[in-house]
């Protein structure tokens, strides 16, 4: 989930029209959401009304993507995103502690803020999200395709050893879990993939990549977890030619 850094590597180059593109819909998305428009129906529980802690999470989900699909704004206008997001999480908690989604997105738009400015608080933030995470995943551990398992994975990758919280082996644990469960979820099968690549496996990841796009799980929707496959896309056109990655349009949102 965390992966501004892939975005911000890719896209700046070949596809950043691509970016752009996903990060007006979610714009839009969020304009009818907040205008109280009827797309926004799957976001709600029962007939199509959004009741305040579920428009707050999904506002939350909603500015993640907005900071995370525009790598070319100034960092202070993702950074307010980001703040936002985890604001609007952060009130769904309120209202209801265990509430999957609020716990989710509050974390998403954590870490999004502190990857964005890897500084020393940075690191502390990372330390206090692991928690989070972990509590996260044994209270749900189904919730978004395993999605608590696919950023602990991303964070295990990620933060160095020195903080004691880097670890591969703790991220392949959590990405075979995460698989186990969902195991046609692009977004768990590029976990695993991320993680061959940072072990030194290239062969194994261009092999699992092609396996993916071979799949057909590409072309289906994903819900809330849909703007996603701009990472995916990402991902696998960084490991495979250009010509074996064709780009998805987001399909249609649905409700998860």
């Amino acid at each position: 989930m965390i992966w501004l850094g892939v975005i911000g590597s890719l896209f700046y180059s070949s596809g950043m029209a691509r970016a752009n593109d996903v990060g007006r819909a979610v714009q839009r998305e969020l304009t009818r959401l907040r205008e109280g428009t009827p797309q926004v129906a799957a976001a709600a529980p029962l007939g199509g009304v959004v009741v305040p802690t579920a428009k707050a999470v999904e506002e939350a989900r909603l500015l993640y993507y907005l900071a995370q699909t525009q790598p070319e704004l100034p960092t202070e206008t993702r950074s307010a995103w980001y703040e936002e997001g985890r604001a609007k999480a952060q009130q769904a908690r309120d209202r209801d502690p265990n509430q999957a989604g609020a716990i989710f997105w509050w974390a998403a738009n954590e870490g999004g803020f502190a990857q964005l400015h890897k500084s020393l608080s940075s690191l502390s933030a990372i330390a206090r999200l692991e928690k989070v995470l972990i509590q996260l995943r044994a209270d749900h551990p189904d919730y978004g395709y395993a999605a608590a398992n696919r950023m602990l994975a991303a964070i295990y990758i990620a933060a160095p050893a020195v903080i004691s919280i880097g670890s591969y082996s703790k991220a392949e644990a959590a990405l075979q879990d995460a698989v186990r469960r969902f195991p046609e979820f692009p977004g768990n099968q590029i976990g695993w993939i991320e993680y061959l690549k940072a072990r030194g496996r290239d062969e194994e990841a261009q092999a699992a990549a092609r396996a993916l796009i071979k799949s057909g799980t590409l072309k289906r929707g994903y819900g809330e977890f849909e703007y996603d496959r701009l990472h995916w896309e990402a991902e696998l056109a960084q490991i495979l030619p250009t010509e074996e990655v064709k780009p998805a349009s987001p399909a249609p949102r649905a409700p998860h």
